[in-house]
């Protein structure tokens, strides 16, 4: 256990550094990937406590619909910044790398990841070009197409991930103190997840009330709104903190 500790609190060792790239790697690509659908479903959320419904498959059209990502993308990017800030890890501006390389193979060696589902016509150099499959509108689940959502996406979202990272790097340092008006914007973004988390707790008693059965799915979005909810709060109160003892005293 004191050696772990000291590992991650000594990111500048060999050690060290490759163990948080590792968690950057997983943070980076997947992580964001797995947490974007769940911030969708809580922004629906949200928006139902003020009478707006939403169809499901304009989440699905949202998530991967487009072969551009683009709320991955942006989550990346905040996260990327967000973290970055407060860790600075070097390791951050290289999470694109593996994911690049992944992609580069799968462009030269592989036709499709799913031939066994995928219609020969949405196949890579049976079908359509490489580039229309990993990059255009060639490769979409809806065709039963998974490999732009299995590869692609992961190095839009570590690529974005570095590029935030590297932005906090060459920002200037007066802009990366922390600052009390950060709270509020992290209390923001609590509330935001703990509405959703009420809102789903109102559809289950809903949906109880009407004879419906309880599944272990549900139980997802009620961990990631209540307990993401809950350690922002913590987060902010911590900035908060940080920042008053970071500032100037005057005598």
């Amino acid at each position: 256990m004191k050696e772990r500790e000291w590992v991650l609190k000594n990111p500048d060792t060999a050690v060290g550094s490759l163990a948080w790239f590792g968690v950057h790697q997983f943070i980076g690509t997947y992580g964001i990937v797995f947490f974007t659908p769940y911030v969708l479903a809580s922004a629906f959320d949200f928006l139902r406590l003020f009478g707006k419904q939403y169809p499901s498959n304009l989440m699905y059209f949202v998530l991967t619909g487009t072969p551009f990502f683009p709320l991955q993308i942006l989550l990346g990017l905040i996260l990327g910044w967000l973290i970055g800030r407060h860790f600075r890890h070097r390791a951050m501006t290289l999470v694109w790398v593996i994911p690049a390389l992944v992609l580069l193979y799968a462009i030269v060696a592989v036709p499709t990841f799913t031939p066994n589902i995928t219609p020969d016509e949405y196949q890579a150099g049976i079908g359509q070009s490489r580039f229309v499959h990993y990059f255009g509108w060639g490769c979409q689940p809806v065709h039963r197409c998974l490999d732009q959502a299995t590869v692609t996406l992961p190095f839009y979202v570590a690529m974005a991930y570095s590029i935030g990272a590297l932005l906090v790097r060459i920002t200037p340092a007066r802009f990366r103190k922390p600052n009390p008006r950060n709270f509020w914007v992290y209390v923001s973004i609590a509330v935001f997840f703990l509405s959703a988390f009420c809102s789903e707790i109102a559809q289950l008693i809903d949906l109880h009330r009407r004879g419906g059965e309880w599944h272990w799915q549900f139980l997802q979005p009620l961990l990631v709104n209540g307990l993401g909810g809950v350690l922002l709060v913590l987060y902010a109160v911590l900035l908060l903190r940080e920042s008053r003892e970071s500032a100037p005293t005057t005598s």
